[in-house]
């Protein structure tokens, strides 16, 4: 390569990394402005219900979902969208339907949408019963107000925020979406994801079941009968969780890490991942590892604590 042309690729890259800076500072000088670019009209709409209702059931797509406590005491939903892609809110059934009706036609979909989409649901009462929200990419926040007897939740890449308790089952389901649950009390939790994090926090409930693919699982502060975890590559923390029954995980390169934890009995498998922590009792420990170190308490009482590794290493200390 000849120095001329050298020079000229130099040239080219100092160009192009020019180019780069620039655009960044106008879009951090744009900020807000931003939103200006949209194509789309949005328009807020009111529903006021006056009819009575146990169930709440919502379908929608890029709409965030919020709940809060109507200070005036009637229920009202309140939806920030487009006259093309609206929701409708009636009662039937003896449930709350929220639903999306999408009017949109083929050029619509080429559009600048900057805008989020919102649905708010200000709710009279304290307890209902059961609630049910599919929902695409946008976001789900159900604050500690509130008190169900059932939930099930639905989702690709959109976050879910659960404060409220639930009576019975909790089950939130999504893509790459996070999940977090926390300080609430329930009958138990069923918890999935691929690539998003799941955390649960200062929770009681029954059994916990949190499964992903490369996501993180932590449960923190929480007491449960029973704990199930299956993922791929995704990390496990355990702090200060409880089990009355049994910690039951598989992970194949993820590690598992516990920090102040118990259960009756233990069982964790995983392949390169390593497996570390410290335990509130005593374990009849088995454990076995291919190629990693193993450094176990030679306790003879207790609960059964069975680890398997095939490189991971496994190190655990008891209180």
């Amino acid at each position: 390569m000849s120095k001329k042309t050298k020079t000229l690729i130099w040239i080219a890259s100092a160009l192009i990394v020019i180019g780069i800076l620039l655009w960044i500072g106008v879009l951090s000088m744009a900020r807000g402005y931003l939103t200006n670019l949209t194509t789309e009209v949005y328009q807020t709409k009111t529903y006021e219900i006056s009819d009575a209702f146990a169930h709440i059931s919502i379908t929608t797509g890029t709409a965030n979902v919020e709940f809060k406590p109507a200070e005036d005491g009637k229920c009202k939903v309140v939806c920030y969208d487009t006259e093309k892609l609206c929701h409708t809110a009636k009662v039937e059934n003896n449930t709350l339907t929220i639903q999306v009706n999408d009017n949109r036609k083929w050029y619509d979909y080429i559009s600048i949408n900057l805008v989020q989409p919102t649905i708010t649901v200000y709710l009279p009462g304290d307890a209902y019963g059961a609630l049910t929200v599919e929902t695409d990419t946008g976001e789900v926040y159900v604050p500690k107000n509130f008190e169900f007897e059932s939930m099930d939740i639905a989702g690709d890449t959109g976050y879910v925020l659960i404060c409220a308790s639930v009576k019975g089952s909790v089950r939130i389901h999504t893509d790459t979406g996070n999940i977090s649950i926390d300080g609430i009390s329930a009958g138990n939790l069923d918890l999935s994801t691929t690539t998003g994090y799941i955390f649960v926090e200062q929770t009681e409930t029954g059994d916990i079941k949190a499964d992903v693919s490369t996501g993180m699982v932590r449960v923190s502060d929480t007491r449960c009968a029973n704990l199930f975890s299956q993922g791929d590559t995704g990390f496990v923390l355990l702090e200060n969780a409880i089990a009355t029954g049994k910690f039951d995980i598989e992970r194949d390169t993820g590690d598992v890490k516990m920090t102040d934890c118990d259960a009756a009995e233990i069982y964790i498998e995983t392949d390169t991942g390593n497996v570390s922590g410290n335990l509130l009792s005593p374990k009849i420990f088995n454990v076995h590892t291919d190629t990693g170190r193993v450094s176990v308490p030679p306790t003879t009482t207790g609960g059964v604590c069975e680890i398997t590794t095939d490189t991971g290493n496994i190190t655990i200390t008891v209180k």
